[in-house]
């Protein structure tokens, strides 16, 4: 039977997913400098954005209630 040689055995390339799960787990190793890019880190979630608005910041604000 014949082996086959390099040329023949194909490896798919991982996901998108795949890549930032394993890049994001080597984070977590310390002094280990993981780099992202910018799809990658979206898909982290990385610009994720969760801001409060002015008005949410406001209605938060109680200490300002007491001073009207």
């Amino acid at each position: 039977m014949d082996m086959p040689n390099d040329e023949d055995v194909s490896v798919p390339a991982p996901s998108l997913a795949e890549v930032v799960r394993d890049k994001l787990r080597d984070a977590g190793t310390p002094a280990f400098l993981a780099e992202l890019d910018p799809d990658e880190a979206a898909l982290a979630g990385a610009f994720l954005e969760d801001a409060l608005t002015l008005g949410e910041a406001l209605d938060s604000a109680t200490d300002l209630a007491a001073e009207a």
